[in-house]
């Protein structure tokens, strides 16, 4: 009885998963640059330097630097 019992718990560990994981990535923010504020803060990254990191939500992100986002400028990313 303790074996299926624990067999059950496996198996629905295993098959939650995925979807859990699937979960998390609908959560990320739509915009990567916002998103990047929690990885990079401002002025961490030289303008035209190119850096690639994670979101808390698991998505990947690429930013590049830019100029004074005073003067317009500031940094672009996407999610990769």
């Amino acid at each position: 009885m303790r074996y299926a019992l624990l067999g059950a718990v496996i198996v629905g560990g295993v098959l939650l998963a995925p979807a859990n994981a699937w979960a998390q990535k609908g959560s990320c923010p739509k915009d990567a640059t916002l998103a990047s504020r929690f990885i990079w803060p401002a002025g961490a990254i030289s303008p035209g330097k190119t850096v690639v990191g994670r979101h808390s939500c698991g998505r990947t992100m690429q930013c590049t630097g830019g100029v004074s986002a005073r003067e317009g400028g500031g940094r672009s990313c996407r999610w990769l």
